[in-house]
């Protein structure tokens, strides 16, 4: 699940990063927000719709799956904030900066994974086992086609 999560988030960078560099076509920090929120919106509907979800079922697992994406975004967010301290500071950086960046990048999956872990036992208490099964298959196949929206997006554009 760290690694779906992971390439969510990567997805979403993906998208993301050529908005920033075009200074021209830069979105308002209003624009960026209410993009992320459709994303994540879309994100929760197309998981409801693939996990078949009942109402009831809906009503418990929507919360604790936006509090663990909040929580991994967090930790994502920190990291990679570490990481532009770093970058930031050059050829100032000193070893203890090196040192603190290197540890984040390198425990971010077993920290993701702790998250995951600790959702993982509450999904249970909500989902089947094929829900929890399919809840990999479709954050796995929503990442692909982000990706692949992204791509013909992209080509859209030469």
């Amino acid at each position: 699940m760290k690694t779906k999560i992971l390439h969510l988030l990567l997805l979403v960078v993906t998208i993301v990063a050529p908005i920033a560099v075009s200074a021209k076509d830069r979105p308002s920090e209003s624009e960026r927000r209410a993009w992320m929120e459709e994303m994540q919106n879309y994100r929760k509907e197309y998981i409801i719709k693939a996990l078949q979800l009942n109402d009831a079922q809906k009503g418990k697992f929507l919360p604790l799956y936006e509090a663990m994406t909040r929580e991994m975004g967090a930790i994502d967010s920190e990291v990679r904030s570490t990481e532009r301290a770093v970058k930031q500071k050059g050829k100032a950086a000193t070893d203890a900066d090196y040192q603190k960046a290197a540890d984040a990048m390198f425990n971010l999956h077993a920290r993701m994974g702790a998250v995951e872990a600790k959702y993982y036992k509450q999904f249970k208490s909500v989902l089947s086992s094929r829900q929890l099964y399919e809840l990999k298959q479709a954050e796995d196949r929503f990442a692909r086609e982000m990706m692949r929206h992204h791509r013909e997006k992209k080509d859209r554009k030469k």
